[in-house]
């Protein structure tokens, strides 16, 4: 299992994580409606959580600007970047609404994992081994279900940069051996 390192601005190359426990729990805390949910947690679960969004949301977003050092493990900090409001944002940071934002999507993960595969197990009617093969119960279920941000993430992310809302079509090139 990888170290829960943070990203605390200087760019990182060993960081996994935007957000600290510590910060998450202060944030979490605003919302009455998920502590509970958050608080009952382990360490362990609060960290794997942060890791794995921290990750997942850079795997989705396009973010303005460009990474402050080629070194660093993870997409912030950024230069050249500016907020909604025009300002400019430190290349020496990771900012709030960044941090924020990884804290609602990991509190959003507790209850259901849509994060990673974007379509749950319960629209699929049949998986086949040999040949792989997978069946999706239909098109409505399929997406009805593919990720979507909490509308409080986006409104967090706004001016950043975009991220993708849905699983994107992938398609690769001709690979010719010689």
């Amino acid at each position: 299992m990888p170290a829960f390192v943070v990203e605390d601005g200087t760019g990182k190359s060993t960081a996994t994580s935007y957000v600290s426990v510590e910060e998450a729990d202060d944030i979490a805390f605003l919302n009455i409606h998920s502590t509970l949910e958050w608080h009952a947690l382990s360490l362990q679960a609060k960290q794997n959580l942060l890791m794995y969004v921290s990750r997942a949301l850079d795997a989705r977003a396009l973010w303005n600007g460009s990474k402050a050092t080629t070194a660093q493990a993870l997409e912030w900090p950024r230069k050249e970047v500016e907020d909604r409001y025009g300002n400019d944002v430190s290349d020496a940071s990771v900012p709030y609404n960044i941090r924020w934002a990884v804290v609602e999507l990991a509190k959003a993960n507790i209850a259901s994992d849509k994060l990673s595969v974007g379509i749950p197990t319960s629209v699929i009617s049949e998986v086949k081994a040999d040949s792989i093969t997978v069946k999706y119960a239909d098109a409505t279920a399929v997406a009805a279900n593919q990720f979507k941000l909490p509308e409080i993430v986006s409104d967090l992310l706004r001016g950043y940069g975009t991220v993708r809302n849905s699983p994107k079509k992938v398609t690769f090139g001709k690979v010719i051996r010689t």
